[in-house]
């Protein structure tokens, strides 16, 4: 029957006919179906099918993903080494930059990851028995599915979300990771040999930003779950290697070997990591010299993997917000001083210890007795376990040196162990950037603390609420420039600049096509490392399995080295006049939006907003401020993935078009084709853009062009999409959206001819919420609306 139905929803839809009309005609017309509650159990069951095609969907995409991309082609590593000339000058000449660089992921459990663990080994199973071409294997597998629920009948707690995602860390990175770096040290010189060019951050159980199931308690547990994760992996890795190295005298040292691991792994004895590095390179040093090298490939690659990983597979960041800690520092005594009122220049001088007031508020007390559980943390499992803290809507120097203070005064005497990592996510905040930057660096207390850190600084740029408070183009254009201001800061103080990008799924946070946007930067704007944020669904989708893990792994290290060997263009001086222009007016038409009063009703009553919460897909409240009504207070997530439920992407592309659209008009058309061409970064978020427009679709929601309430608003944002949809394809010289992209463009739009029932399914509950005409008492339309969310984002793959 969904054949069927996915024929007569389009026929209606099109005729602007409202859902509950569609629906019913539909059960008129091509059913037997009489009763209120068998009609109900019909669409669930349309729900429950559609969830698991989008499942098969998923792997055939990864059976086939070496076939479906050019893994071996641009963005690989070799691809980047062999367009160098003269490789060994090259190398020399970047020497210093190549011993800084390092690309670090930063795993997070933000509410976008829908599937559960056990259906993640389930896309796993069919994939390889689709590659053997099982087809017996297949038929149990799907049957399987068929079973296995995906709805979760209450939230994860913190500890299962960091628990999910050591799947991940077990069976992918740790696969993965070595044969990338062994792939490096292929291309680079001797002293090179010894870098982290991978290293993995982790959030789950660190992350408190608006989250008060994050404590200190939590953290703890997971150190101890990615201590003990990894050090079990090398036992195991051991006990394997002992099945193949059956030599006299090398069989006994992997015993050895073995038994330490167990003692250091319920802490009855030490057993260093160098030591246990120098033991497995005697080793492999003895089966070259006595048995022709035998075997000493798989000692090798546990060997990078020590490098890569050490005894704890990631590192946790601790985040917290800003307001938090302003909170927190009422609640302590320092030689009885008004702490609010000091300044910047006071509070990093702090001189004697805190004393931490009785108070009764658990995040509070979470907050300032942090700093005492990292140094608790690093002294038993070493510094970089966890030492770094981000703080959370940072806009003054103030903020910095709050946390600064709270650090050393609760718990750090002399030397802080940890970097402090000011997140910048307003418009506002990104223009102030780099004056917040100089009035820190210019403190001799805290420069002398970049002084013992390596003379580095870490920043977090934050695409997610950048985007929300700024639209697509203003978002993607400040970010750019606050690269720039801030890497001229912190040359003029001799400080390394590390960027951190906040990044999500879709272009509208970020997302999109990561490696093209890395690619676009150059040495002005870069910094000296690639950090960003892997979340949710996205881990899933691009780290689910081996092949892909180590494609977008690869393209994360090649994007780097690309910008690093490539030659320095010369910026064009005409380009960034018309960016400030395109962002200024784009700017201005998504603010007029978002002011609109009937904005956020409309993302109260016409999109699947306040259903996130009730998905249990997260720990974390939907929004920062209790019951908070506020655009401001409302995450990122929850906005950009209710507006891609709907087929309408908002965050994505509103203002491009008229923003593009105003240059034309200008005597600028020959101009913005020019810079699609030749400014690689202007090029990236066109195309970013494309993705959203391909997934959009305002005929899914025609119906509302009828409705007074929400006319006004709906057209406003059509007019804006079929704008901006003509805008790009006139300066980018492309007939259809992502012409030049055809394997995600074939995805996107197959996936979207599946998920098509699920966005009428939704759009009929929250019709039927809306109007409030009948008894509702079980909640039926709003359990359609919560269990449509899962195979609708599902098969987008990367919407929030």
């Amino acid at each position: 029957m969904i054949p069927i139905l996915n024929g007569f929803i389009n026929k209606k839809l099109a005729l602007g006919e409202n859902p509950e009309k569609i629906i019913n005609d539909f059960f008129l017309t091509h059913t037997n179906i009489k009763k209120k509650a068998d009609k109900h159990n019909f669409l669930f069951k349309v729900i429950q099918y559609t969830e698991r095609q989008v499942v098969l969907i998923d792997a055939i995409e990864d059976a086939f993903f070496s076939k479906i991309n050019n893994v071996k082609g641009n963005g690989s590593i070799d691809s980047v080494f062999n367009k160098i000339t003269d490789k060994e000058l090259t190398l020399n000449q970047i020497s210093n930059e190549i011993n800084k660089f390092a690309s670090r992921i930063v795993l997070t459990a933000h509410p976008t990851q829908f599937y559960p663990s056990r259906v993640l080994g389930i896309i796993d199973d069919l994939k390889n028995n689709i590659i053997t071409k099982d087809s017996s294997s297949i038929r149990d597998v799907l049957i399987q599915l068929g079973w296995t629920p995906f709805f979760k009948k209450k939230k994860p707690t913190p500890f299962e979300e960091a628990s999910k995602l050591v799947w991940y860390l077990e069976n992918i990175f740790f696969k993965v990771s070595p044969g990338l770096l062994k792939n490096l040290k292929k291309h680079l010189n001797a002293d090179m040999q010894n870098l982290r060019f991978i290293n993995i951050g982790f959030w789950p159980g660190g992350d408190r930003d608006g989250n008060p199931f994050v404590t200190n308690e939590i953290t703890v547990k997971v150190a101890k779950l990615l201590r003990n994760s990894i050090i079990n992996l090398y036992i195991k890795k051991i006990k394997e290697i002992r099945k193949k190295v059956t030599f006299s005298g090398i069989y006994e040292q992997l015993e050895d070997i073995e038994l330490n691991l167990q003692d250091h792994l319920i802490y009855k004895k030490e057993y260093k990591l160098i030591l246990f590095s120098r033991n497995l390179s005697t080793i492999k040093k003895n089966l070259f010299n006595q048995y022709g090298g035998i075997f000493a490939d798989i000692i090798d690659e546990l060997l990078n993997a020590i490098q890569l990983f050490g005894y704890f597979f990631s590192s946790i960041d601790v985040r917290q917000n800003r307001n938090e800690i302003i909170r927190a520092l009422n609640f302590v005594d320092y030689k009885n001083h008004k702490i609010q009122i000091m300044s910047t220049t006071e509070l990093f001088s702090i001189s004697n210890e805190l004393s931490i007031l009785d108070v009764k508020d658990k995040t509070i007390r979470d907050t300032l007795y942090s700093f005492q559980m990292i140094q608790d943390l690093q002294s038993k499992y070493g510094e970089l376990i966890c030492n770094r803290y981000i703080i959370s809507n940072c806009c003054s120097a103030k903020d910095i040196a709050h946390v600064f203070f709270l650090a050393k005064g609760t718990a750090f005497k002399k030397n802080i162990t940890i970097d402090f990592i000011p997140l910048f996510e307003s418009v506002k905040d990104l223009e102030n950037a780099d004056i917040i930057l100089d009035e820190i660096f210019q403190d001799n207390t805290y420069k002398k603390h970049l002084n013992q850190r390596k003379s580095t600084q870490t920043i977090m740029l934050g695409f997610s609420d950048g985007t929300k408070d700024g639209g697509y183009i203003t978002a993607n254009w400040k970010i750019l420039q606050a690269r720039k201001s801030i890497l001229k800061i912190g040359k003029k103080h001799n400080i390394d600049i590390i960027f951190f990008d906040g990044r999500g799924g879709p272009p509208a946070r970020g997302g999109g096509e990561t490696h093209e946007y890395y690619t676009s930067l150059n040495k002005k704007t870069m910094g000296s490392q690639i950090q960003l944020t892997i979340q949710g669904q996205t881990i899933s989708s691009k780290f689910g399995n081996t092949i892909s893990a180590k494609f977008n792994l690869e393209q994360l290290i090649s994007s780097g080295l690309h910008v690093l060997t490539k030659e320095t263009k010369s910026d064009n001086k005409e380009f960034d006049p018309l960016m400030d222009k395109m962002s200024s007016i784009s700017y201005k038409k998504y603010l007029k939006l978002i002011k609109r009063k009937d904005f956020m009703e409309y993302m109260d009553k016409v999109t699947p907003l306040n259903y996130y919460q009730k998905a249990n897909i997260s720990s974390r409240p939907d929004r920062r401020g209790n019951g908070s009504k506020s655009i401001s207070d409302l995450r990122a997530i929850p906005f950009v993935g209710a507006w891609s439920q709907i087929r309408q992407n908002v965050p994505g592309y509103y203002g491009l078009g008229t923003a593009i659209s105003d240059m034309i008009k200008d005597d600028k058309e020959q101009f913005l084709k020019k810079m699609y061409l030749q400014f690689d970064f202007f090029q990236a978020i066109i195309e970013n853009s494309m993705q959203s427009m391909l997934k959009t679709d305002f005929q899914k929601s025609q119906f509302l062009q009828k409705d007074r309430k929400y006319k006004s608003i709906w057209e406003d944002m059509r007019l804006e999409f079929e704008l901006t949809h003509k805008m790009v394809l006139r300066i980018s010289g492309q007939k259809t959206l992502l012409e030049k992209k055809p394997q995600i463009k074939s995805s996107i739009l197959l996936r979207e001819q599946i998920v098509s029932p699920l966005i009428l399914i939704q759009q009929y509950g929250l019709y039927k919420k809306r109007r409030k005409i009948e008894d509702d008492k079980n909640d039926v339309y709003g359990k359609l609306i919560i269990r449509s969310l899962f195979g609708n984002i599902n098969a987008a793959r990367n919407s929030a």
